[in-house]
């Protein structure tokens, strides 16, 4: 019986004593592909391309709806190269589903505002969005 009342009373210490901390990041996260992407001001962010191969950027999967079928997506660009928007459809399986690529442009000193407007698949759960140079070249630009 005292060992009974030693646990209960030993299990209620360590039970009761412990803290448990979480932190949810809920920013957007972008990854550079064969590029390096950091912030520079908030919402603002540069990357800057190795130059070893085509298709160097960055990518990111930002939320859609389960009702979105068409969207227009959106991103303000400035810097030197040339780049295109391509964005990667997948089902709740993770399997691909189509590919919707822009034309390539050059980009300019200026911010400019560039867009895609792709029809999803009835399937598509998840998109990854990606800007990436059309060519081998080291290059710097900037994004909001």
């Amino acid at each position: 019986m005292i060992k009974l009342i030693y646990l209960s009373v030993l299990f209620s210490v360590f039970a009761f004593s412990f803290t448990v901390v979480a932190y949810e990041y809920t920013g957007k996260v972008y990854f550079g592909v064969g590029a390096v992407v950091e912030e520079l001001d908030e919402g603002i962010y540069r990357v800057k391309t190795k130059g070893d191969q085509a298709n160097e950027g960055f990518v990111h999967t930002p939320a859609i709806s389960s009702l979105d079928r068409e969207i227009n997506y959106q991103i303000d660009l400035k810097g030197k190269g040339t780049v295109y928007l391509k964005i990667e459809e997948t089902d709740p399986r993770g399997k691909f589903l189509k590919e919707h690529r822009s034309p390539s442009f050059q980009l300019t000193e200026d911010w400019k505002t560039y867009n895609l407007k792709p029809t999803f698949h009835a399937n598509t759960s998840q998109i990854d969005v990606f800007v990436l140079t059309s060519s081998k070249q080291k290059t710097e630009f900037s994004f909001k």
